[in-house]
């Protein structure tokens, strides 16, 4: 079996420029991005403020210094100090059994599928199920993060 990197510029080359309509997409999202990109690298990093304090900030950059003294603050609001690791430790969790329990899970049925597409394969409806799993860890994940930055906004 073949490594697969000698294969990833031909489907490269067939997926953004296989078609008209995809050489027209590829090229306006180039268009876009090269239109977006660059300011935004330039607020973001270049123009930043990264240490001292708010009033270190100029207007012309982001205000990461900003963002690192208030950082609890936009995680966990107004929810007791004491009781903070409560949200961590639940979100830790979720992303351990998301990582070692059901991404290895996927990836397994991959390659179990090899050569072919895992959704063309006889394991589709099992990498199907686990994919609806994963899905459901990180909406229950994002959930939680919401219901904690809700709550807390009600105080």
């Amino acid at each position: 079996m073949t490594a697969g990197p000698p294969r990833l510029l031909p489907a490269l080359r067939a997926g953004l420029f296989g078609t008209r309509a995809n050489t027209l997409i590829t090229l306006a999202t180039l268009l876009v991005l090269s239109q977006v990109v660059p300011p935004l690298l330039r607020w973001a990093v270049l123009d930043a403020t990264f240490t001292g304090n708010a009033g270190a900030c100029t207007r012309e950059g982001a205000c990461w210094a900003f963002v690192a003294a208030k950082l609890r603050f936009i995680l966990f609001a107004f929810y007791p100090p004491d009781l903070q690791w409560r949200p961590v430790l639940v979100m830790l969790l979720l992303t351990l059994a998301q990582h070692f329990g059901i991404q290895p899970i996927l990836q397994q049925l991959k390659d179990q599928a090899m050569p072919q597409d895992v959704m063309q394969s006889l394991f589709k409806d099992r990498f199907a199920a686990w994919h609806g799993v994963s899905s459901v860890v990180y909406l229950i994940e994002s959930l939680l993060g919401l219901a904690l930055v809700a709550k807390q906004g009600l105080r």
